[in-house]
C-alpha cells in the first residue's frame, strides 16, 4: 500500500479587502449566504441526531467514563512506568471510541459525504468546495460537543451566517489573480487603493483559499474578501508609499505662465532629505528645496 503524504503546514496570513459590488451581485451573495445557512443547519441537525443516538448506547457512556478516569490517573500518577501502562490503555480506549464515531458517521469526512446530496439542488449557487467547508464548520461545532468543550450546539438564525469560504483557490470560490473574486459566474472586483502598498505586496503571495464576508455597517450590508495567503506578511504600513515618495515631473508656476523644473531628480529614502522617523520633517525639507529653487530661478530670470 502506498503511504499517504502528510501535508506540510506553511505560514499563513489573511488579507482583508473590500469588494466593489453592485445591487445585482449583492442580491446573489445574500441568496448564497441564506442557502449556506440552511445547509449548515441541515448538516448540523443530522450530526446532532447521530450523536444523540450514540449517547444512548451504554457501551459509549461506559467508554467515555473509562477514558475520563484513565486521564485523571495519568495526570495524578508520578510513577513513569505506571504512566506508560496507562498511556497504552488510553490509546486502546481512544481507538475504540473512534471506531464508534465512524460507525455513526460522526467524523468530518462523514459530514462532508452527508453534505454531497444536500447541496446538489443548489449547485448553481454553492460549489462543491464551499459545501465541504460548510460541512467542516458544522463538524467543528459537533466536535466541541463530543469532546465536552460545549454543552450544546447552536443553529444559525436568519441572517446570522455572514461568511462563506472555499477549500482551495483552483475552482469554485477563488481569486483570479487579476483583481477579481470569481464564484459560480460572479466576477466581483476587489478594491486595492493606490496608496495601499501593503495590500499590493501581499497579493503577490500564493493564495490558499478565500472567504467572503458580509458586514452590516450603519444599517447597510458591505461585502469583503479575506484572502488566505501563504507566507509571511509584509511590513504592515498601509501608507508606506508616503515614505517611499519619488518626486518627478514637478512644475512650479512662476510669474503665472513660466513652468520651471519640469523634471526634478528622483528623491528616495537614500537621499538625505527623507527622514524615516518623521514624515513632517521630510515634507518640510522638500518644501525648503522647492523654495530655494524658485528663488534661484527668479534671479536667473
Amino acid at each position: 500500500m502506498k503511504k499517504t503524504k502528510k501535508r506540510i503546514k506553511t505560514p499563513t496570513y489573511i488579507l482583508t479587502l473590500k469588494l466593489k459590488t453592485n445591487a445585482y451581485e449583492e442580491a446573489i451573495l445574500n441568496k448564497r449566504f441564506e442557502i449556506g445557512r440552511k445547509l449548515y443547519n441541515a448538516v448540523l441537525g443530522l450530526a446532532l441526531k447521530r450523536y444523540n443516538s450514540l449517547a444512548e448506547r451504554k457501551e459509549y457512556r461506559k467508554l467515555k467514563k473509562t477514558i475520563i478516569e484513565t486521564n485523571k490517573k495519568i495526570k495524578n500518577t508520578k510513577d513513569k512506568n505506571k504512566i506508560k501502562e496507562l498511556k497504552i490503555e488510553q490509546n486502546k480506549l481512544y481507538k475504540e471510541i473512534k471506531t464508534l464515531y465512524k460507525e455513526f458517521n460522526l467524523t468530518e469526512y462523514g459530514l462532508i459525504n452527508t453534505m454531497t446530496p444536500l447541496y446538489k439542488p443548489f449547485n448553481k449557487n454553492i460549489d462543491n468546495k464551499t459545501a465541504q467547508a460548510i460541512a467542516s464548520r458544522a463538524w467543528k461545532a459537533i466536535d466541541k460537543l463530543i469532546n465536552g468543550n460545549g454543552k450544546k450546539v447552536y443553529f444559525k438564525k436568519y441572517n446570522e451566517l455572514n461568511s462563506l469560504e472555499g477549500k482551495w483557490n483552483k475552482s469554485g470560490m477563488k481569486y483570479d489573480g487579476q483583481g477579481n473574486v470569481k464564484w459560480n459566474k460572479l466576477k466581483i472586483p476587489i478594491i486595492i487603493k493606490n496608496t495601499d502598498i501593503y495590500a499590493q505586496k501581499a497579493i503577490k503571495d500564493r493564495v490558499k483559499y478565500i472567504r467572503i464576508i458580509r458586514k452590516t455597517i450603519r444599517g447597510k450590508n458591505k461585502y469583503y474578501v479575506q484572502i488566505i495567503l501563504e507566507g509571511i506578511p509584509p511590513n504592515k504600513n498601509r501608507n508606506q508609499n508616503k515614505k517611499e515618495i519619488e518626486i518627478g515631473a514637478v512644475g512650479i508656476d512662476i510669474l503665472r505662465h513660466v513652468a520651471i523644473w519640469k523634471e526634478l531628480p528622483k528623491l528616495t529614502f537614500k537621499n538625505w532629505m527623507i527622514d524615516k522617523s518623521n514624515e513632517e520633517v521630510t515634507l518640510r525639507r522638500v518644501w525648503i528645496i522647492l523654495r530655494i529653487a524658485s528663488v534661484l530661478l527668479r534671479n536667473l530670470l
